[in-house]
């Protein structure tokens, strides 16, 4: 006698194939890298060194990862590096993040369904999918938020005004960003009027000249609770019941408009962009290792993209030091600068980059690097060092020399 469906786990009318899991709005990632206790030791040394270059009392976290070869990265941050703090421009690119995650997944429901051939099909299909699982992942005050106005952006992604369906000859990547400007309504974001632009353009705009007003679009276009949800789910943010014990990325400001939903912030009492160093730090490395947003079984570059609009920045970076040579180049690099609370008195900068360290013609340097099995390639972030009061960068250039060089040099 045939099973009864009804009654049998997995059996779909009398055929031994379960109802298949519906597709995923976001990415779950595992990271390679550990802390490691002798880079941690040269760093806090390098940090001590240089403190009174870091300004009277001062509190700015710091993350490093040396990158290995077999995977296994090294992590080292100071006390701070889970401390939560304001850090302005730096955190579009876990906006960026947000909003690749979203078009791999888009992506993955035009594959599963080729019967989509419309804008609308596609939206439709995409809320079918991906409200419940929205909803249910991210915040509550979030998802639930009254828009009493067009300035705030919606609670789930807006997809008519973010993804086209591009190519259904190409099924495996149908889905883009949106290569026209879609937007269903002009909206005033402070004292700004959106840009007449596509979403593809407000994306790179964001980060190549971290431009404001395209960050307002992209935002704007995932809405908070995807942003909330996207990196939740991808360990980027960690909630907690105690407010200062919150940590990660959290976005959930539009960097133009004032009506934010907010979290402690170390440095500012609350925020609406907050992160910690080590969160940041660990979301460069992975974008950098190209194992971040997991669509290039799929034929999908979004990790390449990602890297290519952090190689494009237009921003001097303050790591560079400018009087000196350094045994680094830039290779990747966001910056953040704002001021804190109501009075436009006290200005703090951010930074994460992705760093390169030179060889030497002797092949001195390469010799060190095997000795660690290390790449050669690191990845950097600090925040709040307050700008108002040191406004010289050096000693962060000098921090990252000599925590690296010493660790070099050090026994394997």
């Amino acid at each position: 006698m045939a099973p009864d469906p009804k009654k049998t786990p997995g059996i779909a009318g009398q055929v031994g194939v379960g109802t298949p899991d519906p597709p995923s709005p976001f990415g779950t990632y595992t990271w390679t890298g550990a802390p490691h206790d002798a880079l941690k030791g040269f760093l806090l040394q390098a940090i001590d060194a240089n403190k009174a270059g870091l300004g009277p009392s001062p509190r700015v976290p710091f993350s490093l990862i040396a990158l290995a070869k077999d995977g296994k990265h090294l992590y080292a941050g100071n006390e701070f590096d889970n401390e939560m703090h304001f850090s302005a421009s730096l955190l579009k690119v876990g906006v960026m993040y947000a909003a690749f995650e979203l078009r791999a997944a888009a992506n993955r429901v035009a594959v599963a369904d080729l019967g989509i051939q419309t804008q609308k099909q596609l939206s439709d299909a995409l809320t079918k999918a991906f409200k419940k699982t929205i909803a249910r992942k991210a915040r509550s005050d979030l998802v639930g938020h009254p828009q009493p106005d067009e300035a705030h952006p919606t609670p789930t992604p807006n997809y008519l005004d973010t993804l086209s369906l591009t190519d259904r000859w190409n099924p495996r990547q149908a889905v883009a960003f949106c290569l026209e400007n879609r937007v269903t309504k002009r909206i005033e974001y402070g004292t700004h009027v959106q840009d007449d632009q596509s979403y593809l353009t407000a994306v790179g705009r964001m980060i190549k000249a971290s431009h404001d007003n395209s960050a307002a679009q992209c935002i704007a276009g995932l809405g908070y609770a995807y942003l909330n949800a996207a990196l939740t789910t991808a360990g980027f943010f960690v909630p907690h019941a105690d407010k200062k014990k919150v940590r990660g990325i959290w976005i959930a400001g539009d960097y133009e408009n004032l009506r934010q939903f907010r979290i402690y912030a170390q440095n500012d009492g609350d925020g609406a962009l907050v992160m910690c160093t080590e969160a940041m730090c660990r979301m460069m490395a992975m974008i950098e290792t190209g194992v971040l947003v997991d669509d290039t079984t799929d034929g999908g570059t979004s990790n390449q993209e990602m890297k290519a609009l952090l190689a494009a920045t237009i921003q001097t970076p303050y790591i560079k030091n400018l009087s000196s040579p350094q045994p680094f180049t830039i290779v990747r690099n966001k910056i953040g600068f704002g001021f804190l609370g109501k009075t436009n008195v006290r200005s703090v900068a951010s930074e994460c980059s992705v760093l390169s360290w030179k060889l030497d013609a002797a092949g001195n340097t390469q010799k060190l690097l095997d000795k660690h099995n290390l790449t050669g390639t690191l990845v950097v972030c600090w925040q709040n060092l307050r700008v108002d009061l040191v406004n010289d960068y050096q000693p962060i250039a000098r921090i990252v020399t000599q925590t690296y060089q010493s660790f070099l040099d050090s026994p394997p």
